[in-house]
Parts: structure tokens; sequence; C-alpha cells
């Protein structure tokens, strides 16, 4: 018989839920101390950071929650715009839930990228921030970069049709084809891939919105007084790379480190390195 969804674990930590703009936002936390809350990227959920969430316990009150309409979501249905405004608004809403008043952020991908905004909206809240590699922030390119986001963009319009006419896995595995660089689905292991399975749902309406992203000005993070990590992967497609690199000349705060031999997983492909090094940046933040 399935769990009940108040009984529901990961691993051995409970899932519990609250309410967030009239939406139920599941989450799990352990440990004590200092808040860190982790923000997972597209086709993903809370369970992405299991390991860190048990690393950082340790030392920290750890925290990892699956954005609206993610698993656990009930039948993960998307009936609402899938934009990083929305986004953004529930991870403040989120923190205020729980009564966190100053945290570290940690964000990858897409969820680096509402770790960010969250900093210039309501700086207050942070603590610092790392990011892995977040996108989309378009206001980093420029005219030279045009091929470089249209290469992107053509990519995940394939992933797009994929997802609304044909199968989600394969839609899903063009989709990490875009943002790792090569075929990695069959490479994943088996938490890591039905994570992305049971979150399929969310790939086309992220896919819709993706580009369209709240209007920011380098001015703008340049006032982002917070402690900002920013990480990549060595062998990360260029769109990645090229995002910390504009993001360290323009936050004023920032160091940069690079993950060896991992792409765009990171956390996900060496979660040993990346924690350790996020581990390190908090001790001195």
């Amino acid at each position: 018989m399935e769990a009940s969804r108040d009984l529901l674990k990961v691993g051995d930590i409970p899932v519990k839920h609250v309410l967030v703009n009239d939406t139920s936002l599941a989450f799990i936390e352990k440990g004590n101390g200092k808040p860190v809350v982790f923000v997972h990227g597209a086709i993903s959920d809370l369970r992405i950071w299991l390991e860190q969430v048990e690393s950082f316990s340790h030392h920290y009150r750890a925290i990892s929650y699956s954005r609206g309409t993610h698993w656990p979501a009930e039948q993960v249905k998307v009936d609402r715009p899938y934009t990083l405004s929305l986004h953004t608004r529930e991870l403040i809403g989120f923190l205020g839930a729980l009564n966190l008043k100053k945290v570290h952020l940690v964000g990858h991908s897409f969820g680096g990228a509402i770790a960010l905004h969250t900093a210039l909206e309501h700086p207050e809240l942070v603590e610092s921030l790392v990011l892995a590699e977040p996108g989309p922030i378009l206001a980093l390119f420029g005219v030279s970069e045009v091929d470089l986001i249209a290469k992107q963009k053509i990519g995940f319009d394939e992933a797009l049709l994929l997802a609304q006419r044909w199968s989600a896995e394969a839609a899903i595995r063009q989709f990490l084809k875009v943002i790792v660089g090569a075929d990695v689905l069959d490479q994943l292991r088996p938490l890591t891939r039905s994570v992305a399975l049971d979150n399929a749902p969310t790939l086309a309406p992220m896919l819709e919105h993706y580009f369209v992203s709240p209007p920011v000005k380098s001015e703008q993070l340049g006032k982002v007084k917070a402690p900002t990590l920013l990480i990549s992967g060595e062998f990360s497609p260029k769109i990645g790379l090229l995002t910390n690199e504009r993001l360290h000349n323009v936050l004023p705060n920032s160091e940069e480190v690079i993950l060896y031999s991992v792409s765009h997983g990171l956390h996900i492909e060496n979660p040993a390195a990346f924690s350790q090094v996020v581990l390190d940046f908090l001790a001195n933040h």
C-alpha cells in the first residue's frame, strides 16, 4: 500500500508541507543552527538535495523544498504560468511561512536565478548566496552572444515539442542534452532519473516561459551585498560558464569556483566535492 501524504519520507526525513499563496509546498529539514535553504532547478524536486541536507545538517538547519507543482504535488500538474517571478514570490513566501529571517540560499540552474532574484527583491532575507550556474539571466548577454542564446533556444524548442506531442522521456533526454552538453539520461543514478521522470509534467510549462525573465540590469546586480559563491562545472556548456563569469564581474562581493570533471549537474555529479566547496564558503560567511 502506498504511504499516505502525511507519512511520506525522503530517506529517513519526514516530508512536511506549508501553505504559501494557496499552494502547498513540500519540504524536508534536518539539523540545527543557521538555516541553509536549497532551491532546485528544472525537472527536479526536494529529493535532489538529499545528500546535501544530510551533510549540511551537522552544522546547519538544512532545508530543501519542492517548488510549486513539483513532486510530491498531487499529479504534478501545472495549471498556472511557470515563471521566474512566480517561483521567486513563492520562495519569499516560503521563507516567511517558516519564519526564516536570514538564510544562506543555495540555488542550482533555474533555482539559482530564483535565489538571485530573491536577494535582489529582499536583501534583508539573505545571509549569503551560492549560485550554481543560474539561468536564465539574459541581461548578462549582449549582441555578440545572440548565437549562443539562439542555439540553446533551438535545443529547448525541440524538447518542448517532444514534451507536447510525443514522449516525456524523449523530452527529458533532449533537455538534458542541452543543459549538460551530452546524452546523460541513461547514466543517471536511479533516484536522479526518478526525480526527472516524476517531474516531467513541469518541463513544457517551464520551457514555454524560460526566456521570459524579470528585467534586471547590471547596476541592480552591483547592489547585491550578500557574499556570493559562483560554482561552475569544468565541462559545462559555455552558457553556464559565461553566466558565472559575467556575474562575478558585476556582483561586488563574489568569488568563483570551478568544479572539475563535472558538467551542469554539479551537486548531482559530485555531491561530496560540491558540498565541501559550499561548506568551506559558508564557514567564512
